[in-house]
């Protein structure tokens, strides 16, 4: 038996159960959860909203998966944006450039699939997820402070992340 590292499987050939056997065998355990950062965000009142796994948290199958979201206004609400896409929001190809919204130099990273509201504690905030049991989907985040004052849009981004739920 060997591991090959390459695609990430075990390896068994031959054995015998009384006779020799020319079997090849692999297991292969299946996707492994993962959750990374892509793209930048915006300068925001307190600098660029920042959103990374908390700690060791990462999407499994069965488990609640933790985001923390720092730099964030002192105050005030926060847009989490859910989406299945990084590429493409309906028919508009992603990133959006927000400028012709009043809000220069902030881009949307991540189709808008489901947004939900984050609490905003004194610049930082938690985002729990309890994860589907479809292993080896993606996902991408973005958050979305408001700001107001900031820019004509009265919002900054944080950078995007990519999701890959995993056992």
């Amino acid at each position: 038996m060997a591991f090959d590292p390459i695609r990430g499987v075990c390896v068994l050939f031959g054995g015998s159960n009384g006779w020799p056997m020319g079997d090849t065998w692999e297991f292969d355990l299946g996707p492994v959860a993962s959750f990374t950062s892509f793209g930048t965000g915006c300068v925001g009142s307190r600098g660029i909203p920042n959103l990374a796994a908390q700690g060791t948290s990462l999407p499994r199958v069965g488990s609640t998966f933790t985001a923390h979201i720092t730099n964030l206004p002192w105050t005030g609400p926060a847009l989490l944006v859910l989406g299945l896409s990084n590429t493409s929001y309906s028919s508009t190809p992603l990133p959006i450039d927000l400028g012709f919204l009043g809000a220069p130099t902030c881009s949307l990273r991540a189709s808008i699939d489901d947004i939900q509201g984050i609490v905003n504690v004194l610049g930082a905030a938690t985002w729990s997820w309890t994860i589907p049991p479809v292993p080896g989907a993606s996902f991408y985040t973005q958050v979305l402070p408001l700001d107001p004052g900031l820019n004509a849009l009265g919002l900054t981004a944080s950078n995007a992340c990519h999701g890959v739920i995993g056992l």
